[in-house]
């Protein structure tokens, strides 16, 4: 299974933070490269119990409905859509972009036995966001939007 990663920003629903919120990204694919998020392929993962644990709540995984309008960032859970034209992804979070996340840690079980640990810091210093990605304990984004990894 092929896991790339994002954190995308959004605004905050308080206002006045330049930063927004921020959400851990999937795009979750088979070593094809098939979506295992749409419905449409016979093969995906939707059908299995998958869910975030993160600070000792659990969190399943759900539908999000997509919008034209940006939501204001609150906490969604695990989910999974298409947002602004992209093929369906999960998102984890949204995270506060007023608040500094140094070793955060979250697992991913994908309800078939396996699971994925993912740890992040995600900082703004300097005027710059400062984002660090670890899967399974291995370094695989530092100050990139993006992150693959092969499950």
């Amino acid at each position: 299974m092929l896991v790339s990663v994002l954190f995308a920003a959004c605004e905050t629903k308080e206002g006045g933070d330049s930063y927004g919120g921020w959400s851990v990204s999937f795009a979750v694919e088979n070593a094809a490269g098939d979506n295992l998020l749409d419905s449409g392929f016979e093969g995906n993962i939707l059908g299995q119990e998958i869910f975030a644990e993160y600070e000792g709540e659990i969190f399943p995984l759900h539908e999000a409905v997509e919008t034209r309008a940006l939501p204001p960032a609150e906490w969604y859970g695990l989910r999974y859509g298409a947002w602004g034209g992209n093929p369906v992804r999960m998102q984890f979070g949204e995270f506060s972009a007023s608040k500094n996340y140094r070793d955060e840690r979250f697992t991913i079980d994908w309800g078939d036995g396996t699971t994925t640990e993912v740890k992040f810091d995600l900082f703004v210093r300097g005027g710059r966001v400062r984002r660090t990605l670890w899967i399974d304990g291995e370094l695989v984004s530092e100050d990139s939007l993006v992150a693959t990894i092969v499950k």
